[in-house]
């Protein structure tokens, strides 16, 4: 439901985007895909459609003090900073 939705950041008031985060367990770290969650046909398994969209690496933080997770999905300088 978009009207109870974040629209705006309640941090910043910056503008908020829809997406899922992707988990591919431990094999990968996990990546944020831009858009909403799209799943394919059912008798294709109703998999995910997530190949041909924008994924962006993810990195978390939680206070020690109230628990709070905070996300955020780097952007390709991170990533590449990250790779190498």
């Amino acid at each position: 439901m978009a009207d109870a939705w974040h629209k705006t950041c309640p941090r910043c008031g910056g503008e908020m985007t829809e997406g899922i985060l992707l988990d591919y367990g431990v094999s990968m770290q996990a990546r944020w895909v831009d858009g909403p969650l799209d799943y394919g046909p059912k008798w294709a398994g109703g998999n995910p459609k997530v190949k041909r969209k924008r994924a962006h690496r993810v990195a978390g933080y939680r206070c020690v003090e109230c628990s709070f997770l905070d996300f955020y999905a780097q952007t390709e300088t991170d990533t590449e900073a990250n790779d190498g």
